[in-house]
């Protein structure tokens, strides 16, 4: 175990990184850091770097602790740490893996490196482990890797909890723990990374990797936020939400609990809302899910005309609430003094592919069709001389499955620029609403019976919908059939670009655990075949505009939300860069029907929309 916790012995690592050569191949490092938390603007208290048989940690801001035992550390010089950690990355003959890099390069940022003069090739092994197995048992974290892949079960982080305060951790257990990080980093690397099919590692080497750098740029930017007009949103659906628990009372008396599912269950369930087809649950009550307020507040289950109104009345409260403590109040809380918020974009979190989010979750927002989703998203503005720039692939899952499926119907429908809800509804003999409910739902081979329930109709009306739908699309009945039949030959499922998902339900002789995997199996490669679109797309806008020379204080994506892609660009450039973005989107792949992608320019998210 090495310590550089000086200017020669940081010297003398750098002049062995520098002789650390790979055989027939780049050299390959590892590398790891400890931080003093997991906020924002994070920073180092030390890192850890392996390459050959060399393992270092380099501690940098350890403090003494407040214990009678602690003894002053000794750190190396920040500003020279630094410079050589720059040097290494800026090399451009390495490869340098790093478990969850993305946290690791937002630090890197924090402390002042250009990650943009970075010549190195990252790579990350969660990515690997992800695209081997997205659900794997155990998670992709390290810990949790080593132990089930290479046997060795490593220390945890929470050890050092007695001490309070990362840095307070002294420096020799600190180094034992960091090192093990990138020791054990590398030989996890070399049992992962060959595992990978050629289709595999060119997902992995020419889209995630790739697209990492962009995730970490919509981090660091972040959203801003108007943090008034968020406020007085908030203060608007929290007046709404009294008023409504108000009215409950006054209906049902003071001690009615209008955000008790129990008090509702016991009280409305039978009188008001019906109950036919319901089950109790294991409380002997019946449940008051969204699920089944959506049934009460349409009528269903023999639900009287008084009961219909107070299951919306519920349904409005809940949302209000749940907009209030879930965004209005949080958001403002999570500024940072900007008034950004830099959210968690999680790109390998989902089994099809699709990029997730947290902190906020970006994809819980309501759209702007909603009077406080439109609020909501006309608090997220543009930073002072930039525009927002929204761009929304049109239907991109139906377009992929018409693509995947060869439909005669759908492929002519998107040939002609026609509109195919109104073609479905025509064929079904429905509304046009219930038409984008029927096409967005028998893609992934729903059932009569949910889609009864999320349109309002019998389930014998909803088989009769779907017996026309595939006699008008008969070449999506045949797609599924096709695709199910061989995946279920392989053991997986797969997106147009080679990604995978290992299904072994799919021969289960239980029919719910069977059905449910043929209904992932398609949902998998539609929804990440059209998740990889949306990836490739952004990674050749990207591209593009940073060869062109094109700055992140100039233009950056900000955002990437279910089909959206949002970009700030300064307002002179904002019209070119929004044509640059539409030829990129709609042109990134060649699919059998055309791919649109329309943006608009606005001050806010909801002006763009």
């Amino acid at each position: 175990m090495s310590v550089l916790d000086t200017r020669e012995s940081l010297l003398k690592m750098l002049e062995e990184s520098k002789r650390h050569s790979g055989v027939g191949t780049k050299p390959v490092f590892a590398f790891d850091t400890e931080t003093d938390g997991l906020s924002h603007d994070r920073e180092m208290i030390g890192f850890s770097i392996c390459f050959g048989d060399h393992a270092y940690y380099c501690p940098l801001r350890h403090e003494m602790g407040e214990d009678l035992f602690a003894i002053e550390p000794t750190n190396a010089p920040l500003k020279m740490a630094l410079e050589v950690l720059n040097e290494i990355f800026q090399r451009d003959d390495i490869i340098v893996w790093i478990q969850n890099a993305k946290f690791d390069l937002k630090v890197l940022r924090n402390e002042g490196l250009d990650l943009s003069l970075f010549g190195c090739e990252i790579r990350d092994t969660q990515c690997v482990s992800w695209l081997l197995e997205p659900e794997r048992e155990g998670g992709h974290g390290l810990k949790s890797l080593v132990k089930n892949i290479l046997g060795v079960q490593m220390g945890e982080f929470s050890q050092f909890s007695q001490y309070g305060k990362n840095a307070y951790v002294p420096v020799g257990m600190m180094a034992k723990y960091a090192i093990d990080d990138v020791l054990y980093l590398l030989p996890l690397s070399e049992a992962l990374y060959p595992k990978l099919t050629t289709a595999q590692k060119k997902v992995f080497l020419e889209l995630e990797m790739p697209f990492l750098w962009i995730v970490e740029e919509m981090e660091h930017y972040g959203f801003k936020i108007d943090v008034e007009k968020i406020s007085s949103a908030g203060e608007i659906m929290v007046e709404e939400a009294n008023s409504i628990e108000l009215e409950f009372k006054k209906r049902f008396g003071d001690s009615a609990q209008i955000t008790s599912p129990q008090w509702l269950a016991k009280n409305l369930v039978g009188s008001l809302w019906g109950k036919d087809g319901l089950k109790k649950g294991k409380s002997g009550l019946y449940s008051t899910n969204a699920q089944n307020l959506k049934s009460w507040a349409e009528g269903d289950l023999n639900t009287s005309s008084t009961g219909v109104f107070w299951a919306n009345k519920v349904s409005r409260h809940r949302k209000l609430t749940k907009m209030v403590s879930t965004y209005t109040k949080k958001l403002v809380l999570m500024c940072d003094q900007a008034h950004r918020v830099h959210g968690s974009f999680n790109q390998w979190g989902t089994a099809s592919g699709r990029l997730s989010s947290s902190n906020p979750n970006m994809q819980n927002i309501p759209s702007s069709r909603s009077p406080e989703g439109d609020a909501l998203r006309r608090s997220f503005i543009a930073e002072k001389g930039y525009k927002l720039i929204v761009a929304d692939y049109s239907q991109i899952e139906l377009r992929v499955v018409t693509h995947l499926s060869g439909d005669k119907t759908m492929t002519e429908i998107y040939e002609n620029n026609g509109d195919i809800h109104q073609m479905t509804a025509d064929a079904c003999n429905c509304k046009r609403y219930n038409a984008k409910e029927i096409n967005f739902g028998l893609i992934y081979k729903m059932g009569a019976r949910t889609l009864g329930s999320r349109i309002g109709k019998t389930e014998e009306e909803a088989q009769d919908y779907i017996d026309r739908y595939f006699d008008k699309y008969s070449g999506i009945l045949r797609y599924q059939a096709g695709l199910i039949s061989s995946a279920r030959h392989k053991g997986f499922t797969w997106t147009l670009t080679g990604r995978t998902r290992p299904l072994p339900m799919l021969n289960s002789s239980k029919g719910g655990e069977r059905g449910s995997a043929e209904r992932k199996s398609i949902n998998t490669q539609v929804q990440g075949s059209a998740a990889d679109i949306i990836k490739i797309g952004m990674r050749n806008f990207h591209v593009r505009i940073r060869g062109e020379g094109y700055t992140p204080e100039q233009v950056r994506v900000i955002g990437q939300v279910h089909d959206e892609v949002v970009v700030e660009a300064q307002s002179d450039i904002s019209e070119y860069i929004s044509q640059v973005l539409k030829h990129e989107l709609e042109n990134c792949v060649k699919l059998k029907v055309p791919l649109l992608a329309e943006p608009s320019i606005g001050d806010s998210w909801g002006e763009a929309k």
